[in-house]
């Protein structure tokens, strides 16, 4: 009686990630709430503006050591390693350094230089020839983000029922796929996103189904689609 809303079935091309069958409702991953926003600085202000901004990078340091050494956790498991790798982009490379000097600089506000330097870096980085490290801009994405969202005070509230379901997404960070671990997702479709991003290492490292490489994904994908 109810055939004509019932769709066929479809096959679409895609590259496998992690193993497994994963079978729910399509959910699309909610976007992040927090936005980078400018704000012109008195000359007065920027000292002070640079503390909120050192600030920020401390409680991202030790969020990211915890994660990346958590207790009676093998450090050589990939949750530590690329972790890891966020801490040293903070502590080692020169985006903080650089941040700083643009608040100093153009005399503006944290996130306004943290857009306009990680968005120099993250262009650098995607077009790098090697897809294996050219991938590893979603790192500098992530860890961009997660200053924006301590600098905003407030993680993103962004929870839709992404337990059971199969998530869909342009693409995934880390931080993200720890996230939704949570969740229990039955798994993830990505357009982009190659084996060897740490992304896909997370989802098989945690057993998620999952493919990339889907083209056009909203526009082969509904929102509650099985």
């Amino acid at each position: 009686m109810h055939k004509a809303a019932i769709k066929p079935e479809r096959r679409l091309p895609a590259l496998a990630i992690s193993h497994g069958i994963g079978i729910g409702r399509v959910v699309f991953l909610h976007g992040e709430n927090q936005r980078f926003f400018r704000i012109d600085l008195d000359p007065s202000q920027v000292e002070t503006e640079l503390e909120r901004f050192r600030s920020a990078v401390d409680e991202c340091s030790r969020q990211l050591r915890s994660l990346s050494t958590p207790e009676h956790a093998d450090p050589n498991q990939p949750v530590s390693g690329i972790f890891g790798v966020h801490l040293l982009i903070i502590e080692e490379s020169s985006l903080i350094a650089k941040i700083e000097s643009a608040i100093r600089d153009r005399q503006v506000n944290s996130e306004w230089a943290l857009k306009i330097v990680s968005d120099q870096y993250i262009e650098r980085q995607e077009k790098v020839a090697d897809p294996s490290f050219r991938e590893k801009f979603l790192d500098i994405e992530d860890v961009s983000r997660r200053i924006l969202t301590v600098l905003n005070g407030s993680p993103s509230k962004a929870q839709l029922t992404y337990s059971g379901a199969v998530v869909v997404a342009r693409e995934l960070r880390p931080s993200t796929i720890l996230d939704l671990k949570k969740n229990l997702p039955a798994a993830l479709i990505t357009e982009r996103g190659g084996w060897t991003s740490h992304a896909s290492i997370l989802a098989r490292e945690f057993g998620i189904p999952m493919v990339s490489g889907l083209r056009s994904v909203d526009h082969k994908l509904s929102h509650g689609d099985h």
